[in-house]
């Protein structure tokens, strides 16, 4: 999977068995550029009683 973060960010591939960490409020997003088949678990932790 390769991800891409706003404008400046150079894109980054994440093998099998890799993980990404993202801060609250980036923008970004991720694409399987390969022709094997990928799935990604993506978690979304955020302090309780955030709406």
């Amino acid at each position: 999977m390769t991800e891409r973060r706003g404008p400046t960010f150079s894109p980054r591939v994440i093998g099998p068995g890799e993980v990404a960490f993202e801060a609250s409020g980036i923008t970004h997003w991720w694409r399987n550029e390969g022709t094997t088949p990928a799935k990604a678990l993506v978690l979304d932790i955020v302090p309780l009683g955030t709406p």
